[in-house]
Parts: structure tokens; C-alpha cells; sequence
């Protein structure tokens, strides 16, 4: 190769350099977590900082319960990374519709993206008798006269004594 090659294929990969660093960089998107409960996103908003958006279907004034199942929910669900509910059927009469109605394939039922949040909780004091939600309550009567207990998990060490 002559020197003039050389400089010649040195200049054009200093360019190539120059217009690559030039480039817009592609931002790292915010993970999208959408919650069916305000405390669940609080607790998401918490642990992901800046690195998430987080929208909850839910508002604090709603019985979770008993959420419309509205389109716009439908909406928000398809642009969702993750989905963080309650479970042990809180959301039953509303948020399945809603998932499979959504149209997305990360956070259907099974998938990583559909996090069920009872799974990692011991369930305690789990009623006897039949749960009826035409009264609109998930508290059985004669639960009502007695206080419901969480067992606490272990506490988790990350190296300190």
C-alpha cells in the first residue's frame, strides 16, 4: 500500500468516527409500569426512580374492587413493560378483560411482564366460609369481628451485619 492510501483510508475512518460520535444516541427509554393499585406504583416509583414511568389503572378514591374497565385503561396496558396487581382475585372482575383486551404480549398472563404481587406474600387468615363480592365486600361476616394479620417476610440482608 503507497502512503497516500494509507493516509487516504486513515482520514475516511476518522471521518466515519467523527459522524458515528456525531449521531443522535438512542436515550434509554423509561421502563413503562403500569399498576392496578396507587400504593403498588408509589412502591415501583420508589424502587425505579427516574429509570421507570409509572401510571396506576386505579385511583385512591376507587374501590379496587370495582374498577370500570374503560378503554383508555385498555391504552395504557398496551404501551406497559410491566404490570404490577395485588392478586389473590382483587382485580378479577376488571383487570383480566382489560390485559387481554390490551393486546400485549409482555404482560399477558404467565409472562414475565405480569407480576402478580400475592406470590411473594404468605397468605394468612384465609376465610372458612364463602367469599360473596354481590355484597360488595370480600370480607366474609363473620371475619368482620376479628383484626387480619400479615405475616411479615424475613428481613432480606444485602452483606450488613
Amino acid at each position: 500500500m503507497t502512503r497516500s492510501r494509507i493516509a487516504r483510508l486513515a482520514l475516511a475512518a476518522g471521518a466515519f468516527a467523527l459522524a458515528a460520535a456525531a449521531l443522535p444516541h438512542p436515550a434509554h427509554a423509561a421502563l413503562k409500569v403500569v399498576s392496578s393499585i396507587p400504593i403498588l406504583g408509589s412502591l415501583a416509583k420508589e424502587v425505579g426512580g427516574d429509570r421507570v414511568e409509572v401510571q396506576s389503572l386505579a385511583k385512591g378514591y376507587q374501590d379496587p374492587h370495582f374498577v370500570e374497565a374503560k378503554p383508555s385503561l385498555m391504552l395504557v396496558l398496551n404501551h406497559a413493560d410491566l404490570l404490577l396487581h395485588v392478586g389473590l382475585e382483587l382485580e378479577i372482575g376488571w383487570l383480566p378483560p382489560l390485559v387481554l383486551g390490551s393486546r400485549n404480549p409482555r404482560i399477558q398472563t404467565g409472562e414475565l411482564g405480569n407480576l402478580d404481587c400475592s406470590q411473594a406474600i404468605p397468605v394468612v387468615d384465609i376465610p372458612r366460609t364463602r367469599v360473596d363480592r354481590s355484597a360488595r365486600t370480600d370480607i366474609p361476616a363473620p371475619a368482620l369481628d376479628r383484626k387480619l394479620t400479615v405475616e411479615r417476610p424475613p428481613r432480606l440482608s444485602c452483606g450488613e451485619p
